[in-house]
């Protein structure tokens, strides 16, 4: 992904953006959200994560994904939301988040449960990964979304899921 600008006004973010070779004086409030989305593939988070530094878009043919963080990321402190809307007309089901084709994760093992109200698979985290956690669902056919928070994250991740709004 691209550098980061960090936000407007934030004290942190000089010493923030010095740590990732990011420019301290270009400052915004967030991802941009203008970026033009896949072909019927277009979402939202319906309000801005708090307490986050620096934000970023990624936008590929098939994919967008919004990534917030904040802190020092060797820190146990660190927090980090990704967001990531994949558009692929072969992801129908649930079971198609689990073939090696999905590009969003390892999601083969992958236990189904319900979080934010919705259906998904809750990937179990490995011993490399164990600070994050990974929840994916369908929204309708061909859209998916991707969620991964950092273990400082864990106990809003119903609220990120049931925020989540793909048009």
């Amino acid at each position: 992904m691209p550098a980061a600008p960090g936000k407007a006004g934030d004290p942190r973010w000089p010493a923030f953006a010095a740590g990732y070779g990011l420019d301290p004086a270009a400052p915004t409030t967030g991802p941009d959200r203008r970026h033009a989305h896949p072909e019927g593939c277009a979402g939202k988070i319906c309000s801005d994560p708090k307490g986050f530094i620096a934000g970023q878009v990624r936008v590929e043919p098939k994919e967008y994904a919004y990534q917030w963080m904040s802190g020092d990321d060797t820190s146990d402190k660190y927090r980090n939301l990704w967001v990531r809307i994949i558009c692929d007309p072969s992801l129908v089901k649930l079971a198609d988040l689990r073939k090696p084709s999905f590009d969003s994760g390892e999601f083969a093992k992958a236990e189904q449960g319900k979080v934010g109200g919705r259906t998904v698979l809750v990937k179990v985290p490995n011993k490399e990964f164990r600070a994050f956690r990974d929840v994916a669902w369908v929204e309708r056919k061909g859209v998916v979304v991707s969620v991964t928070v950092s273990q400082p994250l864990f106990a809003d991740l119903g609220k990120v899921v049931k925020g989540i709004q793909v048009k």
